[in-house]
Protein backbone atom coordinates (compact mmCIF):
# COMPACT_ATOMS: atom_id res chain seq x y z
CA UNK A 1 0.00 0.00 0.00
CA UNK A 2 1.57 3.11 -1.18
CA UNK A 3 -0.75 5.67 1.24
CA UNK A 4 0.54 9.12 1.19
CA UNK A 5 -2.24 11.04 2.84
CA UNK A 6 -1.05 13.21 5.84
CA UNK A 7 -4.14 12.55 7.71
CA UNK A 8 -4.13 8.72 7.41
CA UNK A 9 -4.21 7.90 11.05
CA UNK A 10 -7.48 10.34 11.56
CA UNK A 11 -9.13 7.85 8.97
CA UNK A 12 -7.86 5.08 10.16
CA UNK A 13 -9.01 5.68 13.84
CA UNK A 14 -12.55 7.08 12.69
CA UNK A 15 -12.90 3.53 10.65
CA UNK A 16 -11.80 1.75 13.74
CA UNK A 17 -14.16 3.43 16.18
CA UNK A 18 -16.86 3.19 13.28
CA UNK A 19 -16.71 -0.64 13.39
CA UNK A 20 -16.08 -1.01 17.33
CA UNK A 21 -19.90 1.47 17.33
CA UNK A 22 -21.04 -0.73 15.00
CA UNK A 23 -20.35 -4.00 16.59
CA UNK A 24 -21.57 -2.70 20.23
CA UNK A 25 -24.67 -1.86 18.44
CA UNK A 26 -25.08 -5.09 17.17
CA UNK A 27 -24.59 -6.78 20.62
CA UNK A 28 -26.81 -4.72 22.45
CA UNK A 29 -29.54 -5.59 19.56
CA UNK A 30 -28.80 -8.80 19.90
CA UNK A 31 -28.45 -9.66 23.57
CA UNK A 32 -32.05 -8.88 24.37
CA UNK A 33 -33.52 -10.54 21.54
CA UNK A 34 -31.67 -13.86 23.19
CA UNK A 35 -32.67 -13.14 26.73
CA UNK A 36 -35.99 -13.36 25.41
CA UNK A 37 -35.97 -16.59 23.60
CA UNK A 38 -33.45 -18.19 26.33
CA UNK A 39 -36.66 -17.09 29.09
CA UNK A 40 -39.71 -18.54 26.84
CA UNK A 41 -39.31 -22.31 26.53
CA UNK A 42 -37.03 -24.59 25.65
CA UNK A 43 -38.29 -25.10 22.14
CA UNK A 44 -38.26 -21.57 21.41
CA UNK A 45 -34.58 -21.44 22.46
CA UNK A 46 -33.30 -24.01 20.64
CA UNK A 47 -34.80 -23.24 17.59
CA UNK A 48 -34.97 -19.39 18.46
CA UNK A 49 -30.44 -19.65 18.20
CA UNK A 50 -30.98 -21.36 15.25
CA UNK A 51 -33.04 -19.20 13.78
CA UNK A 52 -30.96 -16.16 14.62
CA UNK A 53 -27.87 -17.51 13.50
CA UNK A 54 -29.15 -19.02 10.03
CA UNK A 55 -29.73 -14.83 9.71
CA UNK A 56 -26.05 -14.19 10.69
CA UNK A 57 -24.72 -17.01 8.20
CA UNK A 58 -26.28 -15.59 5.51
CA UNK A 59 -25.20 -12.06 6.02
CA UNK A 60 -22.22 -13.16 6.27
CA UNK A 61 -22.31 -15.23 3.02
CA UNK A 62 -23.88 -12.11 1.02
CA UNK A 63 -20.99 -9.80 2.33
CA UNK A 64 -18.20 -12.47 1.48
CA UNK A 65 -19.92 -13.11 -1.94
CA UNK A 66 -20.06 -9.17 -2.70
CA UNK A 67 -16.20 -8.97 -1.92
CA UNK A 68 -15.36 -11.76 -3.98
CA UNK A 69 -17.50 -10.42 -6.67
CA UNK A 70 -15.62 -6.79 -5.87
CA UNK A 71 -12.33 -9.00 -5.75
CA UNK A 72 -12.50 -10.44 -8.92
CA UNK A 73 -13.90 -7.68 -10.74
CA UNK A 74 -10.50 -5.72 -10.47
CA UNK A 75 -8.60 -9.08 -11.46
Amino acid sequence: LQITSPDIWQSLLAFNVGVELGQLMIISLAWPAFRLIQRSSEYAWRFGRIGIATVCIAVAAVWTGQRVLSVIGTL
